[in-house]
Parts: structure tokens; sequence; C-alpha cells
């Protein structure tokens, strides 16, 4: 059987047409293995139209390792330009992999200009609707910039398919310097849901920073569509788009505040992001009142919504907070905190995150907030622990020992126990001086519960 061929340029047309002969001759032969008919096909596919016009007989051979290897050497031909309209009406069948393929690398072969006419035919014919949108894809990538006005036309056309359609919006997003892609991305706002999920789906990275604004104005616009999962989507994205969109934080505020809507607190923390650090206070403020004109006596369906939203906001906030360097200004979310922990009613909810937004050097405050309520104080101490072992950088061990110290000399149950739970820390540098004396001092704290939780501290 003729091996691989090498130099076939220097051959004569003869010796050519009589390789492509043996080709077929093994190509049809079912006594050889399937992957050697399969290379035959290969190979003969760079012998001008005989070799051509080989590949073309097997492109529908019941073999698939036979129709595969066809589709794919069909760009190998003397006019791989050719190839182009024929790999893309095996797009939607059982050899879509490998004619989708085969077709990224024809379209390379014909010049930009001519794409709109080439596969133009196969977006506006009875071709189906996976080879349309392979032929949307291929010309968004490799057309000219003219080309998105072909786009526009195949998306305004009413009897486009829904999916073609979207295929031209994902299509636009590649193509931002033409017009015409950000009259597709605006309509899809108002479009099918795959549409404008298509306009949605999609990352700041991936989108050039000149376009970002532009593009970020988009999203917000779909955080008010009509339809309650393309908005959930648009929401969900916002936090991401936040370095380029300014005035967001009453569109924020209302999604936090509405209570129709579910939302988990990473999904809080991001839209917070996106609102600013200001939008915290104002949907606390709101939900607040809210709970307070709320005279249900609550059941499983609704239990005082205002109220667990607080909660999620505040967990939120925390997850916000930890997103951001370490010493970053966290001024306007403390601030809410303490105004939240005005509000009789939330002080838990306050203290907890006043624990959580600081470095423990708001404890002092917290310790007052805690005054005569001796639950609060307690699970504030159990936070005060956790926090403490939750800190990105280990706190300095002096002023540590300092905090303790002043926290112990409150003579309060909430000073003390918080104190209890920061002088564990003397385990970890072996219960050295002062930490030792520290936590002796707690043992003789005026309060029992402190004396009583000191001493369940071990140092042996």
């Amino acid at each position: 059987m003729p091996g691989w061929a090498v130099r076939t340029e220097r051959w004569l047309p003869r010796q050519q047409a009589r390789f492509v002969q043996l080709q077929e001759l093994v190509a049809a032969d079912t006594g050889q293995g399937v992957w050697r008919r399969a290379a035959a096909i290969r190979v003969a596919a760079r012998f001008g139209d005989a070799g051509r016009e080989l590949v073309l007989r097997h492109l529908d051979a019941p073999e698939v390792a036979i129709a595969e290897a066809a589709l794919g050497a069909l760009v190998w031909t003397d006019r791989p330009a050719e190839a182009l309209p024929v790999l893309l009406r095996y797009a939607d069948g059982d050899r879509a992999r490998v004619a989708s393929y085969a077709a990224g690398r024809a379209v390379r072969h014909v010049p930009p200009s001519r794409l709109p006419d080439v596969l133009g035919a196969v977006l506006t014919g009875p071709a189906k609707i996976t080879s349309r949108k392979e032929a949307v894809r291929l010309l968004a990538r490799y057309g000219p910039p003219q080309a998105m006005a072909t786009l526009l036309d195949v998306h305004t056309d009413p009897d486009t398919h829904r999916d073609v359609r979207a295929a031209a919006v994902s299509a636009a997003r590649q193509r931002l310097g033409s017009e015409a892609s950000w009259t597709i991305l605006r309509s899809a706002i108002d479009g099918s849901r795959e549409e404008r999920r298509a306009v949605l789906l999609t990352y700041p990275y991936t989108i050039p920073e000149r376009h970002r604004p532009r593009y970020g104005a988009l999203v917000v616009e779909a955080c008010r569509a009509a339809d309650r999962e393309v908005r959930r989507v648009a929401f969900g994205q916002l936090g991401e788009w936040s370095p380029w969109l300014a005035g967001t934080t009453e569109l924020v505020v209302d999604r936090l505040t509405d209570l129709d809507e579910t939302i988990v607190h990473i999904e809080a923390a991001g839209l917070l992001k996106a609102g600013g650090d200001a939008a915290l206070g104002a949907a606390l403020a709101r939900l607040v009142d809210r709970d307070a004109s709320d005279d249900r006596p609550g059941d499983p369906v609704a239990d005082r919504p205002a109220r667990r939203r607080i909660a999620l906001l505040a967990r939120g906030a925390v997850v916000l907070s930890g997103t951001r360097p370490v010493n970053s200004d966290r001024t306007v979310l403390v601030e809410s905190a303490r105004w939240l922990a005005r509000q009789p009613a939330f002080a838990g909810t306050a203290t907890g995150l006043l624990v959580d937004l600081g470095r423990l050097d708001d404890l002092d405050e917290v310790a007052g907030l805690c005054a005569g309520r001796p639950v609060l104080a307690v699970r504030c101490a159990e936070r005060v622990g956790v926090r403490l072992r939750g800190l990105r950088e280990r706190p300095d061990p002096a002023r540590l020992a300092d905090i303790v110290a002043r926290l112990a000399g409150r003579g309060d149950l909430a000073g003390g126990l918080f104190a209890v739970a920061l002088v564990r820390h003397g385990a970890g540098v072996g219960w050295k001086e002062p930490w030792r004396d520290l936590l002796h001092g707690l043992r003789r704290h005026p309060d029992a519960d402190v004396r009583e939780e000191a001493y369940a501290v071990e140092m042996s």
C-alpha cells in the first residue's frame, strides 16, 4: 500500500492521479482496517480535483471513522474555502464535533470581505438551527467590521429562531467596536430570556476596559426587567460590574429590602459592593421600620421577614468586609452597625456585626452594649473567640494583652467574658508572661461567671 506522500508538488499530474486511484482502492477495501482506510482519504485530499472528489464521495459513509475523516480532510483540499458551506450542513448532526472544528479551519481561507456573502447564505437559507448558530459564531469571529450589520439584520428578523438570536447577542459581545453590536445588545434586554441571559452571562475581564462602563449600564438596565429570572441574574452580576457603575445605591436598596425576592448572604455581599457602603444603612433603616409596623404573630410562611432580612444583610456585610484589604476603611459599615445597635430589638445582630467588622479594637464598645444582657454577653464572647481565630494577620501579642487587661478591668460580665475568650491566646505562647498573670487575674474577677469561665481554661 502507498505510504504517506511527501514532496507531492514535484510529481507529474499523471503520477498524482494514479496516487489518488490507489488511495481510492484502499478506502473502498473493507478488508483493510478502518483507520488505514481513513488515512487514505486524508492523504488523498491534497491531490487536486481528484482528491477532492474522493473526499466528497465519503462524506456520508456509514462508518463513523470514514465519514469523520472525510469531513476533516475537506479543508486540506486545494479549495478549502468551498468546504465551509458543506461543513456547516453537518454542524447539527452526528458529525457536528468534527464538522464544527473543520469549519473553523476552513473559514480562515475565505477573505473576510466575502464571509458575509458566504455565511449569509447559511444564515438566511433553510439550514438547521445548529448550522446557523455556527455561522453566526464564525462570522463574528472572522468577518469584517461590517459583518455586524449582517448579524443585526438576522437579530431583528422576526422569523429568526430565538437560539440564533441569542447566538447573535453572544457574537455582539465580541465586536463592541461596532454600533450595530450595541444595537443588538440593547434590543436583547427587551428580547427573549435566552437573549437577555446572553447579555448578562459575561464578566468584566472579558470586555475591553474602555467598553466596561457602557456594558455595565446594560446590566443595570437588565436589573429593571419585567422577567424575575433575568432580574435575578442581573443583580447577581451587579457586584462584578460595580467599579464601572455609578448611582446604583437606590436600585440596590430596593433589591435588598424586597422581601418577595429570596437572596442569600453571598448575593447580599455582592449587592452591597455594587451599591456602596451607604446602601447597608439605608436598607437597615427601611427594614427596621417595616419590622416595627409588622403586627403579625408570625407563621411558617412569613415569620418576621424584615427581621430575617436584617440578619442576612449583617452576614452579607461581614462577607463583603472579608473580601477587602485588612486596612481598608470600614467606617460607613461600622456606623450602620452602631445605628442598628441603638434599636433595642436588634442589639444581638448589631453587636455581632460590630465584632466581625472590627479588629478587636472596639470590644469596649460592644461590652457596653451588652450591659444588663447576660445572654447577649455570652453569645458575643463566643463571637469574639471566633473572630480572634479568624483574623487574617496574627495580632500583636503586646497589643492583645493590653486589650485583655482593659476588658478585665471593666469588672462587668461582658468585659470579663470577652477577656477570657482572648486570654486563651496564651496557650499559643506557652503561657508566658503576661498571659499567665492575666488568666490569674480573671480567676479573681468580681463576677462569679467570669471566674468560673477563667478556671475552665487549662494551662497544663
